[in-house]
């Protein structure tokens, strides 16, 4: 298993594994070739281009008809016909059918050409003993997308592409030592159960193993696989029947073998002590409130929204800061007041003054951010940058703010003396001065600097955060890149800056010294100590550690998908394998797709139709549960109505509601909540459901209710996930999955039908990582 920090380094090493696979199977089948001879088989000289069939064998001697060329039945020994002639993949009556068109001349010609092609891979060897065998038995299979890895194969291997229900020997003179399929399922239908030997199989992509790790697991412990190469992301497991070896590349290796330096981001650190200040007052608020309650309610996620903050920033333009920064704080309002309802309800305490308390905190946060941003006064001293690099979103607006900044020349001052020409003349020196650290200065976004080659200019990031990945992630993207970068960091983002610098060494070292890594390479590395975490504060520990849950490696760039049939688009990982119609290999990437492809991709239905769809094949009763809970509000708020209002004044209970605490915005949220056929299970807020039982006086039952919403909300997408892949993976090989396997075939083909209809493409770009989150 070969794994790289970055998938599209994946591509550098597809050349060099298979070539040096090719190599080792080649030799492979010099030293092993025992191919036992038959009557009429075509064989090719490899002097000449005479092209002769079997007539006998006899004892070391060797009967063989010439049938282009010079026309002869000749006598030769077993060891001269090995030394001198290969197998050749055409049928005799093929053969005579080239002769009687008269094209035996051209056809002899173009194989002398192919095989001086072919021959010339004993040039790598370097070897005097090792010959062109005249058969190659084992062969060396690539299952990838054939798109890009035909074009990498050199010509010196003699490779087939090989189709779905195709024989091996339809398209191709010569034994094949390489063939390259699109899925497992085609090697092993068309190659390993006929009996062809493996010698080594290489998986390019997660797709191209992850669905069918059982059967090349399997395949391996049949002996019909001697190596297996994994090239991607997704991690395998290794088992006793299965051992599997991982090679993680790092950075610090690519940045070595390609010449370029690795340190390549510096930290520009600015010092803010009021800021500082409040995020120690608002952090403390969040661990004392804790200890008050014996930590039985957990306030941690309250952190997430200090890293908000710290993006915030504009040149010459505290109207935008200002509008930034109260967005900011109407999220954190909606995100706070739902963590202190939820954690302060478990506890039966009332959340009301506490959540006032944490808003002054934040606000105070965002008051320093407002009214002394250090980023900003930064930037309008900024020198010997070439281009300021910013999510896209923003990418624009910063550009009209440094277009406008360099032609301000500030107030007109009309001079009436001396003294006020002398103060003109500073004035304009000062604005010159400001300007030169500015005057070539672009903006650009975090993809167009990802695109970029290597060239000599600076960059600057303005944070660690908001840059549409993780902030791991962004690190690891630009240490990757050539290009030479500065960052803005307050005092907080210097430390989250550190640690990340020094986990990626410390992962480095753990891979430099892990076992695997010894019994591929013979090094034997010494142990490394862990990270030292006492100077980082717990917050920060808290937000890393959040970060590493939320962001995965299927974090990714994705492609937004229009059709034909629909105005609304779709957006699709990078690698997401989808069934293609006509297509020969069934399916492609993401990436692939062209514009006419006619397509299946699941969109999941609402949460009310899912609901329904999963409880079909919920064996656990956990969502006819839901549905009694749901129950438990739905119908006392509905007789509530009829007995108070007589089931007409909608009005009256909407602001009854609100009043109590309700959050919604359209009363005909309200006038679902009151239909009976409705499918809705609860509200989409915690506030909500505590405030339709207050206001009907069924507060006992808040616990249990918001207690299984908890449960739902958090089972409903997990199913949902997993029913999407069980019908991405029906879609392509036709398996039906646990989920699926409890549901009629007609109700399978119904399913598809109604959420993966096949539809054409209209238009596909890819996104913005930004745009991608």
């Amino acid at each position: 298993m070969i794994t790289f920090p970055d998938k599209d380094l994946l591509k550098e090493v597809i050349l060099p594994i298979i070539v040096v696979s090719s190599l080792n199977c080649f030799i492979k089948n010099y030293h092993c070739s025992d191919y036992k001879l038959k009557t009429n088989d075509i064989i090719f000289n490899k002097n000449d281009g005479k092209i002769s069939n079997i007539r006998e064998e006899k004892g070391s001697q060797i009967k063989i008809h010439t049938l282009i060329g010079r026309i002869e039945i000749v006598k030769i020994s077993k060891t001269d016909l090995m030394k001198d002639y290969v197998i050749l993949k055409k049928s005799k009556d093929e053969l005579n059918k080239i002769i009687c068109e008269g094209k035996a001349s051209a056809f002899k010609n173009k194989l002398l050409r192919y095989y001086n092609k072919y021959s010339n891979i004993l040039s790598l060897i370097n070897l005097n003993e090792i010959k062109y065998p005249m058969s190659l038995p084992f062969k060396v299979v690539v299952v990838s997308s054939k798109i890009d890895t035909l074009k990498l194969i050199p010509e010196f291997i003699c490779y087939l592409s090989l189709k779905k229900k195709e024989d091996i020997d339809q398209h191709t003179f010569f034994d094949p030592l390489l063939i390259i399929v699109n899925d497992f399922k085609v090697a092993r239908e068309q190659i390993i159960d006929k009996g062809i030997s493996i010698d080594t199989i290489i998986f390019i992509g997660d797709n191209k193993y992850s669905r069918s790790m059982s059967a090349i697991s399997k395949a391996f412990r049949l002996d019909k696989l001697n190596h297996c190469i994994f090239l991607g992301t997704e991690d395998i497991e290794s088992g006793e029947h299965f051992p599997v070896h991982k090679w993680n590349w790092t950075l610090p290796e690519i940045k070595y073998f390609t010449k370029q330096s690795y340190q390549n981001i510096r930290p520009i650190n600015l010092s803010n002590p009021e800021l500082t200040s409040a995020i120690n007052d608002y952090s403390k608020f969040i661990t004392d409130t804790e200890l008050q309650y014996n930590n039985l309610i957990n306030l941690k996620k309250l952190y997430k929204f200090i890293r908000k903050v710290f993006p915030i920033t504009a040149l010459n333009n505290e109207q935008r800061i200002k509008k930034r920064a109260n967005e900011v704080y109407a999220e954190f309002i909606l995100g706070a007041e739902e963590i202190l309802q939820y954690e302060y309800y478990n506890i039966d305490k009332d959340h009301e003054e506490d959540l006032e308390k944490v808003k002054d905190l934040y606000q105070k946060i965002l008051a320093v951010i407002k009214n002394s941003n250090t980023k900003a006064k930064y930037l309008e001293t900024l020198s010997d940058i070439d281009f300021i690099v910013v999510p896209q979103v923003i990418k624009s607006q910063l550009q009209k703010e440094l277009d406008k900044f360099l032609t301000n020349t500030g107030k007109q001052v009309r001079a009436k003396d001396f003294s006020d020409i002398v103060e003109i003349l500073n004035k304009k020196q000062e604005i010159e001065k400001r300007n030169i650290g500015l005057k070539n200065t672009k903006v650009l976004s975090f993809k167009e600097f990802l695109d970029k080659e290597q060239d000599s200019k600076s960059y600057l990031f303005l944070s660690l955060y908001g840059n549409g990945i993780s902030s791991e992630q962004f690190l690891q993207k630009v240490l990757l890149s050539n290009l030479h970068s500065k960052i803005l960091l307050y005092d907080e983002e210097t430390k989250a800056f550190k640690y990340y610098l020094q986990k990626f060494q410390d992962n480095y070292q753990r891979e430099f010294s892990s076992n695997d890594r010894e019994a591929l390479s013979g090094i034997d590395y010494p142990e490394v100590p862990n990270i030292t975490t006492e100077n980082i504060d717990t917050w920060l520990k808290y937000l890393i550690e959040l970060e590493d849950s939320r962001f995965s490696k299927d974090d990714e760039i994705k492609y937004e998908i229009t059709f034909e049939e629909e105005s609304r688009p779709t957006k699709e990982r990078k690698s997401k394998a989808v069934y293609v119609e006509g297509y020969e290999e069934n399916f492609k990437e993401v990436w692939e797709l062209e514009i006419g492809d006619k397509v299946r991709i699941y969109r999941p239905p609402d949460n009310e139709t899912l609901h329904d769809l999963i409880a079909i094949m919920d064996e656990t009763k956990f969502f006819q549960r839901v549905n009694d809970y749901s129950k438990k509000w739905k119908e006392p708020l509905m007789e509530f109505y009829q007995t108070n209002f007589g089931g007409y004044d909608l009005e009256g209970l909407y602001h009854l509601l609100i009043s109590n605490g309700c959050t919604i915005k359209e009363k005909s949220t309200l006038k679902n909540w009151l239909d009976p056929h409705n499918k809705t299970k609860f509200p989409k807020r915690k506030r909500d459901i505590a405030a339709i039982l207050k206001t009907i006086g069924k507060v006992e039952s808040l616990k249990e209710i918001l207690f299984i919403m908890k449960e739902y909300y958090g089972e409903l997408p997990k199913q949902g996930n997993k029913l999407r892949d069980e019908v991405d993976n029906y879609l392509i090989t036709k398996e039906i999955g646990t989920m699926l396997s409890l549901l009629q075939p007609d109700e399978i083909e119904n399913l598809i039908n109604n959420f993966a209809p096949i539809r054409t493409i209209k238009e596909i770009k890819k996104l913005d990582y930004e745009e991608s989150s």
